[in-house]
Order: C-alpha cells, then sequence, then structure tokens
C-alpha cells in the first residue's frame, strides 16, 4: 500500500510542479513535502499497527476437500470423525 501511497503522492507533485508549472519548486518547497510524506507514512504504519488483527497463536478449522462421488445416491453413514486422519482408499461415506 505503501508504493501505490508512493507513487500518487510523486505524481500529484510532479503535476502540480513540473507538467503544469502552477506553483515554483525549489529546495524548501522538497524539504516540506518529503517532511509531509515522512508524518504520512508514520501515521499509516502507526495506525495499521492499532487496528489490523493480530495472533501469535494461529488454528486452522480444517481444510475441506471437494468430494465427487462414483455413483448416485444417498449417504447412510459417515464413516470419518472430526480430527482423525485417514489413508488413501478408506471409506469415508
Amino acid at each position: 500500500m505503501e508504493i501505490l501511497f508512493t507513487i500518487a503522492y510523486v505524481f500529484l507533485i510532479w503535476i502540480i510542479y513540473f507538467y503544469f508549472k502552477w506553483l515554483k519548486f525549489s529546495l524548501w518547497v522538497a524539504l516540506f513535502y518529503c517532511a509531509v510524506y515522512a508524518a504520512a507514512i508514520l501515521l499509516d504504519v502507526i495506525v495499521l499497527g492499532q487496528v489490523t488483527p493480530y495472533s501469535s497463536q494461529a488454528a486452522a478449522d480444517g481444510i475441506v476437500l471437494q468430494l465427487q462421488p462414483k455413483w448416485s445416491g444417498y449417504i447412510k453413514e459417515v464413516h470419518v470423525k472430526s480430527n482423525t486422519s485417514i489413508k488413501k482408499g478408506a471409506p469415508i461415506l
């Protein structure tokens, strides 16, 4: 996100000062815009650090696999229990 913000910021400055030449560019203007840019990026990093969810422990609920039966019909029994491993070729349903 910071890359997109940087590109947009530099493009906007280029448009105002060099393409249309609406304002005169000087060293003080450059230093001012560098300070504004640094403050904006710092604020972005601080705000994202406060509102972005973070966890030191993560748990996955499980892997969902799409199964396609060879024959049509109704399910009478489920052979697999929760949180158990199965081997290739073992009956599932």
